[in-house]
Order: C-alpha cells, then structure tokens, then sequence
C-alpha cells in the first residue's frame, strides 16, 4: 500500500512516500519539496509542518506537540500533545494510545505510524 510519512522536530521536516521516494531536510527555518508521481510538499518556519499527498490524499501537520493527519481514502487521525499519541481508522477502527514516547499502528488497509513529540 502506499503512505506517506511526516515527522518532524523544531526545525527539522522530512516527507517520503513508498511509490515514489521524497526526503526533505532542513536544519534552517525553511524546506519544501514535491514529486510529481505521488505529490510530497514539506516545509518547515521554525515548528509547523504540512506534508499532503495528492494520490493517497494525506494531510499532516504539526505545531510543536501538536500533530494531526488525516487521510481521505482510508480516513485516520493522529495528534500528539507532549507525549499523548492517539490514532485510529475508521476502516479498520484502529485505536492506539500512550502516554510514553512512541505508539506505533497499523492496518491491514493503511499503514500508520504515530509519534510523540520528537517525531522521529
């Protein structure tokens, strides 16, 4: 299947997709980059960051704990706040929760992964 991957820390993005491979970097206030065959857009001013997809139709972003995504073909969320993660898919009703550093869920129609607050 294909997914798109968002994480990020203060200054630091980085989007890739499994069909067509996007990795963005960014040590300064600024990133972006696209594919053109499974559209990736990162960028990165000091702490927000928006990742979207065309093909899968993937938004995330977040805002220094913050971190939502959302997926329109097989609908999932994910926001963090500190080291509070919670995911689920209403294809598949896939629920994750922790309290800890890193969750990890998947799906057999999506494949998911949340992180806390170092997105990494």
């Amino acid at each position: 299947m294909v997914f798109v991957h968002c994480d990020s820390t203060t200054v630091f993005a980085r989007c890739y997709s499994t069909t067509a491979p996007v990795h963005c970097n960014s040590t300064t206030a600024f990133a972006h980059c696209y594919s053109t065959p499974v559209f990736a857009h990162c960028y990165s001013t000091t702490a927000p960051v928006n990742c979207y997809s065309t093909m899968v139709v993937v938004h995330c972003y977040s805002t220094t704990a913050f971190v939502n995504c959302y997926s329109y073909a097989v609908f999932f969320h994910c926001y963090s706040t500190t080291a509070f993660v919670h995911c689920f898919s209403t294809t598949a009703s896939v629920h994750c929760n922790s309290t800890t550093g890193f969750v990890n869920c998947s799906s057999t129609t999506v494949f998911a992964y949340c992180y806390s607050t170092t997105c990494n």
